[in-house]
């Protein structure tokens, strides 16, 4: 595991120099208890203190100490938040965290389908996008149906099946 953990995204400022975060965690109240993060400025992760923290229905809002107005706090507007991965959340068994299934090699009957670029979270379930080797993109519901077995350490996908869609010549 890398030594940050990439936790949502600088979208927008008010006046008052609130940011509006997207989210990446399943767990938006984790932005509550934060005390500081690390936004990457000219390449270096740099550590910022999280004066406040307010969540309002699906939106969340953070205000970094020092920066009191639209004007200071802009610099962090499309900045991407980590904290330390000592922070990270433990998951259930099953469960994995996106970026750890980013680059995963897709197989399914030991046939090389392609690599895991992107989870695209919907409202039934995820999906993952798999580009294969002539650049083609493959859409995996993320579900028991179709996953039948993932290693995130050897970073590893085998499917139990494709969707009917796929040109399969089974």
């Amino acid at each position: 595991m890398s030594e940050y953990f990439l936790i949502g995204e600088i979208a927008g400022v008010d006046n008052d120099g609130f940011l509006s975060v997207i989210s990446y965690s399943d767990f938006p109240d984790r932005f509550l208890r934060l005390e500081k993060v690390f936004v990457e400025i000219f390449g270096r992760k740099k550590v910022i203190v999280v004066e406040d923290a307010e969540i309002a229905g699906k939106d969340i809002f953070l205000k970094f100490e020092n920066f009191d107005s639209a004007e200071e706090a802009e610099i962090f507007v499309n900045k991407k938040i980590f904290i330390e991965s000592s922070e990270a959340i433990e998951l259930e068994k099953g469960s994995f965290f996106i970026h750890d299934l980013i680059d995963c090699k897709v197989y399914y009957k030991d046939e090389f389908i392609g690599i895991l670029k992107e989870a695209l979270t919907l409202p039934a379930n995820d999906v993952y996008l798999v580009r294969n080797t002539i650049g083609e993109e493959i859409l995996i519901p993320a579900v028991k149906e179709y996953l039948k077995e993932i290693d995130v350490k050897k970073k590893i996908i085998h499917l139990n099946k494709l969707p009917e869609f796929f040109d399969d010549e089974d």
